[in-house]
């Protein structure tokens, strides 16, 4: 037993004992410094309010902050002008009282008011009709003009749709509002047909009565909503209808409308 406490108090454990708590505070120190480096332990750097701000001035407002952030992606929408901030994570801290750390990235969110719909089939054995209605019902405008084609003994048969001049598929994405052109079978007969007087109709009820030619929009005052065309009356018309008047098959009318 008396050799066992001697060893305990000798020298050398007392010196290896001292070495080996100078080692281990060593360790723990070292392990500390390094977490609060990497952690950033007590760093807040407050997070800017980017709501509101247009892309172009984002580089000013974090000039000078040690702050990085980063566009995930844009969003459709009317409530806002394009290109501004809509989104952000993290949250501002003046509405949070929440802070970051450096090197954290801010994500941000974009408007934008360029809306990509669907274009559907047309062409084919649709008629002229339920295309225009497939149009209107995607947001896209559209025009339309005829072709004799031997090989269709029909009429108002859609036999291409075209995108800026160019053939266009179904299927692809193209902006809200864009104009296709519709290529339409005129038939063979070209025959005349009774053009009614249409003024103080609604657009709606027209469109009901123009089986035998096309109707296209000149000027629409105060329309804003689909809602609102379908609903304006006409004011006036080209060519000129009443009794007696007549145009030929497929003849493409011109409609001004007020709501």
């Amino acid at each position: 037993m008396k050799k066992y406490l001697k060893f305990f108090i000798g020298k050398v454990f007392l010196i290896n004992l001292l070495v080996l708590i100078v080692v281990w505070i060593a360790i723990v120190w070292i392990e500390m410094a390094y977490l609060d480096s990497f952690t950033r332990h007590g760093q807040k750097i407050e997070v800017p309010n980017f709501y509101g701000v247009h892309k172009d001035a984002l580089d000013d407002l974090v000039a000078g902050k040690n702050i990085q952030y980063e566009i995930v992606d844009s969003v459709y929408t009317t409530d806002f002008p394009p290109g501004v901030v809509i989104f952000q994570y993290p949250e501002p801290t003046d509405s949070t009282d929440v802070y970051m750390k450096e090197g954290r990235i801010i994500k941000l969110r974009l408007s934008k008011r360029t809306k990509l719909v669907v274009m559907p089939r047309l062409n084919g054995k649709v008629s002229k009709r339920i295309a225009e209605s497939l149009l209107e019902s995607k947001g896209l405008t559209y025009t339309i003009d005829y072709k004799l084609d031997p090989s269709v003994s029909g009429e108002g048969q859609v036999l291409q749709q075209l995108y800026k001049g160019e053939p266009i598929d179904s299927g692809v994405l193209i902006p809200i509002g864009s104009k296709i052109q519709l290529i339409v079978s005129k038939g063979l007969g070209g025959e005349e047909v009774n053009l009614p007087d249409f003024t103080g109709m609604t657009f709606s009820k027209v469109k009901q009565l123009s089986g035998s030619f096309s109707v296209k929009v000149m000027e629409c005052s105060n329309c804003i909503t689909e809602e609102d065309k379908a609903n304006a009356r006409v004011v006036k018309q080209l060519p000129l209808g009443g009794d007696g008047m007549t145009i030929l098959s497929g003849t493409t009318l011109e409609v001004w409308l007020e709501k």
